[in-house]
């Protein structure tokens, strides 16, 4: 089965309701703020914003045309989710959103360094036979992705925002 890579925030959900990079992460920001977690580290930040979401501070506004098309997608590719969040959180705004995840895979990136390093991205695409293609809003990230998985000698096709890859 071929494998699909995604990223969660800007092609799945924005914590903006008109899909603004530079808001959402205002929003994020404030509930952090909010939840008096405004000087922590990024991992009590991440955690944070699980309870953020659950509890209202963080509403998540979902991107339509990528959950309908990651949800096609579903049919056809293995999904590996990975993002700057617990696999908790992105699991739990999934299945808000009506995904089935009982077969998607999730990593943390800060688990794993930064997505603009491409050894970060190599780390877990190394537990893959196959990166087919792969889904990620920023550039620079998107960039280290692609370079992570052509040092491993796979050719992915790349996106910034989720395809139905169906019918491409």
């Amino acid at each position: 089965m071929k494998t699909l890579i995604s990223d969660m925030g800007g092609v799945i959900y924005s914590y903006d309701s008109q899909f603004d990079p530079v808001k959402h992460l205002e929003a994020f920001d404030i509930a952090m703020k909010k939840m008096g977690l405004e000087n922590s580290d990024l991992n009590s930040m991440l955690a944070g914003e699980y309870q953020a979401i659950k509890n209202g501070d963080l509403i998540t506004y979902p991107i339509k045309s990528g959950i309908d098309n990651l949800k096609e997608n579903q049919k056809i590719y293995k999904v590996v989710v990975i993002s700057m969040a617990p696999a908790n959180t992105s699991k739990y705004i999934l299945q808000n959103f009506g995904v089935d995840t009982s077969n998607i895979d999730f990593y943390n990136m800060a688990d794993y360094g930064s997505k603009k390093d491409k050894e970060s991205w190599k780390t877990i695409f190394k537990k893959y036979d196959s990166i087919d293609s792969i889904v990620e809003d920023g550039e620079a990230n998107l960039k280290a992705a692609n370079q992570a998985a052509l040092n491993l000698g796979f050719s992915p096709k790349t996106f910034i925002s989720m395809p139905n890859l169906a019918i491409i």
